[in-house]
Formats: C-alpha cells, structure tokens, sequence
C-alpha cells in the first residue's frame, strides 16, 4: 500500500502498468488510478482513457454521454461512471485539465518560435 494526497490505495497489476485503486469507494468498480510519471490519473477499468478526457468530450465539446460511448467505444454506464466520479473530484480533474492546457501551450509557443 502506498499514500496518496491523504488516501490509501492498493496496487494492482495488469498489462505490466501499475493501476493504483482507492479502497473502500463505490466510484472504483469502473474508475480505477494508473500510476505514472506525472503521478496517479483516474482512468476507466480496462480501458486507457482518462476520465479527464470523457469530461472534455462533454462539457467542452458539447458531447452527450451516449456520443462519447459510440465515439470512444464504451457502453453509456461507463461514461456515467466516470462524469459521476469526475463530479465527485472535479477540483483534481479541473487541475490536471488547467495544467494539461498549458503545457499544450507552452509546446505550440515553442514549435512557433522554431518554425520563425
């Protein structure tokens, strides 16, 4: 068991990549933490896809859950799954998007100022 942010999660192993689960929450039978680099981002049980990115699809592109479950190959439950646990840790989502997004700004000033 390792601490995270004040939570106790248990590791388990698939595909070689460390998936890190809160114990103890109803959320984690479809969302499940992969360990990385960056540190643990929720993701869909058996899938690669982050939640953040589900919730972009909605509240950004104006996707309703069953165009993200056709789009992403997903059943709609998964995707209710996954905007329930986002409305439950939206502050932490919010982060990783906010932050996403600058760095994808960052990257897009860097190749402007190689391309001159």
């Amino acid at each position: 068991m390792i601490h995270y942010y004040k939570h106790v999660y248990s590791f388990e192993r698939i595909d070689k990549r460390c998936i890190v689960e809160p114990l103890g929450r109803l959320d984690s039978a479809q969302v499940v933490y992969r360990h990385g680099a960056a540190g643990p981002k929720p993701v869909l049980r058996g899938t690669n896809l982050r939640v953040q990115t589900l919730v972009i699809a909605v509240n950004t592109w104006g996707m309703t859950p069953a165009e993200v479950a056709s789009d992403y190959g997903l059943s709609v439950e998964q995707v209710l799954a996954a905007l329930a646990f986002y409305a439950e840790h939206r502050t932490a989502i919010d982060a990783q998007i906010a932050d996403e997004a600058a760095l994808e700004r960052a990257a897009a000033l860097d190749s402007d100022q190689e391309q001159k």
